[in-house]
């Protein structure tokens, strides 16, 4: 489903990505909470990175 909150910082739109339709434990998105989040969003977006966000 579509929500303003999947939309990360680059534009992109996170609910494409499988790990949102998880059921035990679904990705929030770059703007969700930290915990469900793959490792490789929180080690490769600069945006996050750099603080930027």
């Amino acid at each position: 489903m579509f929500t303003e909150e999947m939309i990360a910082p680059c534009g992109l739109d996170c609910s494409l990505y499988w790990k949102a339709h998880d059921r035990e434990s679904p990705c929030g998105g770059c703007l969700g909470p930290e915990e469900n989040k793959p490792d490789f969003c929180r080690s490769r977006c600069t945006i996050i990175l750099c603080g930027r966000l």
